[in-house]
């Protein structure tokens, strides 16, 4: 269910408005009203809306005013915009502003009621569109990174050319001569018995962890080589902190969010990924 909101200064408008639309035939549950916008905005500091139906000529701030503060405040938001004036002009602002439609008083209650149908169909296909991508994204994610985690390995244990690493490199943005510290994750668990009957699960949180925390500031490569160990391939550069710091809060991360002691082996400092070996 979604959520309206009517700003009209006429009281006897908002009231009809409110009256004679089916909202929950709409899927609307919930009609909010104000008499002008600087009260519209008041309400939506506290409430999401999902639908406004406003009218331009107002005491306090117009309809435009309001319209083009809500598109700054929340672009996702349906417009219906109300006038009761034929004027080409308020039409050409609209179409610049994020408005969905533009209709005149007196309004035809039909043609109001098919335009909120409209428009909540629209958010029904956002969300459906929203949540696809969402998946995709994680399918995407997770395929990329099994895909580098192959590359990776590949690249420690010998069995790529010079010039397969190197287009590797190029497809995935990164500068051959990246200068790199391997780390080694070793989680401890001997203290904490319920981890070693779901090791490979502490496994997979732990290689989360180091993505999220490296991997997605783009600040090293996370993968797991051929026995299982979670590597860290990490950037130093002038940019970032320093890896150690960034080491020591992985620890203190992994030992607060998973009650384990993990030892990290630190690699030699190198300049290239092909010397990562």
């Amino acid at each position: 269910m979604y959520k309206a909101m009517v700003v009209d200064d006429e009281e006897m408008i908002r009231k009809g408005i409110c009256n004679v639309i089916p909202w929950e035939k709409l899927k609307i549950d919930t009609v909010k009203i104000a008499s002008s916008g600087i009260g519209a905005l008041k309400i939506m500091e506290d409430e999401t809306i999902d639908i406004l139906i406003t009218d331009i000529c107002m005491t306090e701030m117009d309809g435009l005013s309001l319209v083009e503060k809500i598109n700054f405040l929340n672009p996702r938001l349906k417009i219906i915009v109300l006038t009761g004036y034929d004027n080409f002009e308020y039409a050409q602002k609209c179409c610049k502003m994020q408005v969905d439609d533009y209709l005149l008083k007196p309004v035809d209650e039909i043609e109001l009621e098919n335009t909120i149908g409209r428009l909540v169909k629209d958010l029904e296909n956002e969300k459906i569109i929203s949540h696809r991508q969402k998946i995709n994204s994680r399918i995407q994610g997770l395929t990329e990174q099994l895909k580098l985690e192959q590359i990776m390995q590949n690249m420690i244990h010998e069995s790529m050319k010079a010039e397969e690493i190197e287009k590797v490199l190029v497809d995935y943005s990164i500068d051959k001569e990246e200068v790199l510290q391997i780390a080694l994750v070793c989680p401890v668990i001997d203290d904490n018995l319920s981890w070693k009957q779901h090791f490979e699960l502490l496994n997979l949180y732990i290689k989360n962890t180091c993505i999220e925390l490296f991997d997605s500031k783009k600040e090293g490569i996370t993968f797991e080589d051929k026995n299982k160990n979670i590597v860290i391939a990490t950037f130093v550069r002038e940019e970032f902190e320093d890896v150690t710091d960034r080491i020591k809060y992985l620890i203190n991360y992994l030992k607060n969010e998973y009650d384990i002691n993990p030892k990290i082996v630190m690699g030699s400092i190198v300049k290239g990924f092909n010397k990562i070996n």
